[in-house]
């Protein structure tokens, strides 16, 4: 299967983009708009593989193109739900995310970090905020403030890797912030949240355990401090995954991406989560990403993708399918 998520993030500021998000501009050799490169550009390079083998005498067996939504919102309807329906099984995936930086086809990826989700929320003295220099009160955000900053710097998850085949864990403190109620009263609560990028070995039981423990840290060292917290529903865990470097479907790759680029492209690791960790959590052996266009794109007003870059993919991904479905291995 080649498989790809037709849904984005929001376009967040359009005041930042230069075209209209929502609608596909082609400039200057490079697709514009909202997923162009996560991952419409990749959705678009499968459906060109499929329908090119399927005008070819495949000597044995079948390729589907799974083009599935819900992956930025942690899957729940898309392959979450499908990964351990019969008529989904295969016996491999490629997710066909972006694997270029600064420049396309940096790696094939046969690893992928998870992702875990809290939220940090700080209780404190909801009040008339004329009254803060009279009667004892504690200012929810201000504690916020301090408990974001000591997460920042100090939090580290116990199982760190040094950046090898599973990537290292990366914490990242205040993806969303928000506190206090209006001018005039005093913030009686304030929270942040926090998005930790796991790798394989890692568990949720474990993760909360240090988080627990940090924040048990900061509690005694301020008596005043009251500090939870809490897994957020539908992003608490997903899964970090990988695929054995020597699997048929990563060497097929391998050789499609040799012919195609005419150059070696080496193994790495998705920086991101993607829909391979359902793929893999079914059993199912998945290259969690190898596609067309950068990640440094995604997420980002003005998000693009280079068409040549679509259009290799297409033949990348074509050939993969057609040596993996053929042999096996690449011949």
């Amino acid at each position: 299967m080649l498989n790809g998520h037709l849904d984005t993030k929001p376009a967040g500021d359009r005041t930042e983009w230069e075209t209209d998000p929502y609608d596909p501009v082609l400039r200057d050799g490079h697709l514009y708009g909202l997923g162009a490169a996560d991952m419409k550009g990749g959705v678009a390079a499968m459906v060109y593989a499929g329908a090119a083998l399927g005008q070819l005498d495949v000597p044995a067996g079948s390729l589907k193109i799974g083009l599935t939504a819900d992956e930025e919102a942690g899957s729940h309807f898309g392959v979450r739900f499908v990964a351990h329906r019969e008529e989904f099984s295969s016996d491999a995936v490629l997710v066909g995310e972006p694997t270029g930086m600064k420049s396309g086809w940096a790696y094939v990826a046969v690893a992928s970090r998870g992702l875990s989700c809290f939220v940090i929320r700080v209780h404190g003295t909801q009040m008339h905020s004329g009254l803060s220099d009279q009667v004892d009160s504690i200012n929810a955000s201000v504690k916020l403030a301090g408990v974001l900053s000591r997460m920042a710097g100090e939090f580290r998850p116990s199982r760190t890797q040094d950046g090898g085949a599973g990537g290292h864990v990366t914490v990242n403190p205040g993806v969303t912030l928000k506190g206090g109620v209006y001018f005039g009263v005093y913030p009686g609560e304030a929270e942040f949240g926090v998005d930790i990028r796991t790798v394989p070995g890692m568990t949720l039981s474990g993760l909360k355990a240090d988080l627990e423990v940090f924040l048990e840290r900061l509690r005694r060292e301020d008596p005043q401090l009251v500090v939870t917290a809490e897994s957020v529903a539908g992003l608490d865990w997903m899964p970090p995954c990988s695929i054995e470097p020597g699997h048929a479907l990563v060497r097929a790759a391998q050789s499609a991406a040799r012919d195609v680029l005419g150059r070696d492209v080496p193994l790495g690791t998705m920086p991101a989560f993607t829909d391979g960790s359902f793929w893999a959590e079914a059993g199912i052996p998945c290259i969690p990403a190898f596609g067309p266009g950068s990640l440094l794109a995604a997420h980002r007003p003005n998000e693009n993708v280079a068409v040549e870059d679509i259009v290799v993919a297409s033949r990348i991904h074509a050939l993969t399918a057609l040596r993996f479905l053929s042999a096996g291995a690449p011949s």
